[in-house]
């Protein structure tokens, strides 16, 4: 499908709406949200657009063309738009500093059922069940709920700090919800909304749980489903911390981090051996990876930092050390070596996707 010439795609994903033409009632689509960049005199405007991939006859020696692209619907709106999810079958799109619930009916058009006003510019979006983590270019997270009958978007809870989302996701750790934003300081962040924390002001404000600083731009996070910690003991289940641990080698070219929650008490004993770690060992060009590590921002924050998140690389560089200093470094924290690398273990294979 060909766009105009000066009709730029700001974001594509899968959605999966409402619809009457399958027994289920839902039906996978392709959302497409354009803009049109003609100059700062112009005003922005941008489409929406709703694709179906249907089945057509191949061409001649090349089967791989059986597929293709049909425009089931398009809507022109006033501003560009930069994110698009889906939410219980309805199709949400961030208009600029509006976001907006459409209906798709009769799978030929959409229709705006519901609305709600941020502050500046939304950037990313995502959903779960009928909950919204909404990312805002300046003015951090926004988590929203949706209501059908009335239909309507309410503000549960937001972070009222300045903070540049580049994108977030959800972190499930039963029974709680975390959010997960990277920022454009290279940076994660971990949100929970904690409605009986008295800091949240009845859940009116997200509550900071960890940051951490990557040292290279995040511009994609995904949410994967968490695998069981096969070695737990029984009372080790429920967890409070979070390992960072990154899996590839060249941050030149992409690198891909995964964050897993684990049980309190192992997060207990690897944050002490983390400590000495960093004192302990002799590092790269005597840099300090804690100081790395630390929350980094181009403005003044009003918090203090959350040190909830530990660095998976520094604490698997365990199983490298002599046995000597192994056993000195778990005598200190008062542990084993055997219980050290069993906790790793357990984080290597919950974290084994690929």
């Amino acid at each position: 499908y060909g766009f105009l010439e000066d009709e730029q795609i700001l974001c594509i994903k899968c959605v999966n709406l409402q619809t009457k033409s399958t027994s289920s009632g839902r039906k996978s689509f392709i959302a497409v949200g354009t803009g049109f960049f003609r100059g700062e005199d112009v005003g922005m405007r941008g489409n929406v657009y709703i694709f179906e991939i249907i089945e057509v006859v191949p061409e001649p020696d090349n089967p791989q063309t059986n597929h293709k692209y049909k425009l089931l619907c398009h809507e022109e709106v006033k501003g560009s738009v930069t994110a698009i999810c889906d939410v219980k079958g309805y199709l949400l799109t961030c208009v600029g500093p509006k976001i907006f619930i459409r209906a798709f009916e009769d799978n030929d058009r959409l229709i705006s059922v519901a609305f709600i006003d941020i502050q500046i510019y939304g950037n990313s979006v995502v959903s779960v069940k009928d909950y919204i983590l909404l990312g805002d270019v300046y003015k951090s997270v926004w988590f929203l709920g949706f209501q059908e009958e009335p239909a309507k978007l309410i503000l549960v809870g937001k972070d009222y700090h300045s903070l540049e989302v580049s994108c977030l996701n959800y972190l499930i750790d039963e029974p709680m919800l975390y959010i997960t934003v990277a920022d454009m300081d290279k940076n994660i962040h971990l949100f929970q909304y904690a409605p009986y924390n008295v800091q949240s002001f009845a859940g009116q404000k997200l509550i900071r749980r960890g940051d951490f600083h990557i040292g290279a731009q995040v511009k994609v996070t995904l949410s994967m489903p968490k695998k069981e910690l096969v070695r737990n003991e029984p009372n080790e289940q429920g967890g409070s911390g979070y390992l960072e641990e990154d899996i590839s080698g060249n941050k030149l070219l992409c690198f891909i981090s995964i964050i897993t929650p684990i049980p309190e008490r192992m997060y207990k004993r690897l944050q002490l051996l983390h400590s000495k770690m960093v004192t302990g060992l002799q590092h790269i060009a005597g840099l300090n990876p804690k100081a790395f590590r630390l929350l980094n921002s181009k403005q003044k924050l009003a918090i203090n930092p959350a040190k909830g998140i530990l660095d998976g690389d520094l604490l698997f560089q365990f199983q490298n050390l002599a046995v000597h200093r192994q056993k000195e470094m778990t005598k200190h924290i008062g542990t084993t070596v055997e219980r050290i690398i069993d906790d790793l273990l357990v984080v290597q294979e919950s974290c084994d996707y690929f």
